[in-house]
């Protein structure tokens, strides 16, 4: 089972003195919130009451749980308040019925950021090497093994990659139409499909192989001028989406 493993890491932090100290010193940047008894609020839980570090604590190790695990909130909950030996890590011995609510894991756990996180890895990991007597600033040498994945993922090319920003800025000022009744938007499909339409049709040009060289030079020319309607048309939306953007900051800012 993966669950003991990761608990084993977490006991070696809380075992460390040294580790301990510098990994409760970038908890106390994490303020977490419970409910306040016998109402619905939700307060800062106060730093001078209770076990020191201990909410914080519990902030790291189901934090860590739910990183390593890559478990939802609901399969969380169920471990938090039905799985012995994390129980004990969080503090809670076999007589204590303390349960853990849904929303007061994921109010909590948001906490837990990414920049967190990675401040703890360094210092768990720098803590690695000194158990190892190993060089800190050493590089380090690994090998892996790598596999061919299948994906629907097309070739970069520069007109589909065209293709997919304009509609990625297409969808987003479609949002902005419907949050903040932006206008110039409602035929957004009329246009995005007007845009399609020519970016199928250079897919669909190839150059010729006639040994005729008038027959060449004039294939290219239309690839060239299908090109350039393609650009222009961009261009011409990426116009209206920069002085839709100039409206919303002018008039929000």
């Amino acid at each position: 089972d993966d669950i003991p493993l990761i608990l084993l890491g977490l006991q070696h932090i809380y075992t460390s003195k040294l580790l301990k100290e510098t990994v409760f010193k970038i908890l106390q940047e994490v303020i977490p919130r419970k409910n306040k008894t016998g109402s619905d609020e939700i307060v800062a839980v106060a730093s001078n009451r209770g076990r020191p570090g201990m909410e914080q604590w519990t902030i790291l190790v189901l934090g860590t749980l739910r990183l390593a695990l890559g478990a939802d909130f609901d399969r969380l909950q169920e471990l938090a308040n039905e799985h012995r030996t994390l129980r004990m890590m969080l503090g809670h011995g076999i007589f204590d019925d303390k349960n853990y609510r849904l929303q007061t894991l994921r109010d909590n756990l948001k906490l837990f950021t990414p920049d967190i996180m990675d401040r703890i890895n360094t210092e768990v990991i720098c803590s690695g090497y000194q158990l190892l007597n190993l060089d800190v600033s050493a590089s380090i040498k690994g090998r892996c093994d790598s596999f061919v994945l299948k994906t629907d993922v097309h070739f970069p090319t520069d007109i589909n990659l065209l293709y997919d920003a304009m509609s990625a800025l297409f969808r987003q000022c479609v949002h902005w139409r419907q949050d903040y009744h932006l206008p110039d938007w409602r035929q957004h499909k009329h246009n995005l499909a007007q845009f399609k339409q020519q970016y199928r049709r250079i897919q669909r040009l190839r150059h010729s192989t006639s040994k005729d060289e008038k027959k060449k030079l004039a294939q290219a020319d239309l690839i060239c001028k299908a090109h350039q309607i393609y650009i222009d048309l961009a261009q011409k939306y990426l116009n209206l989406i920069t002085q839709s953007y100039e409206l919303l900051i002018g008039k929000y800012q």
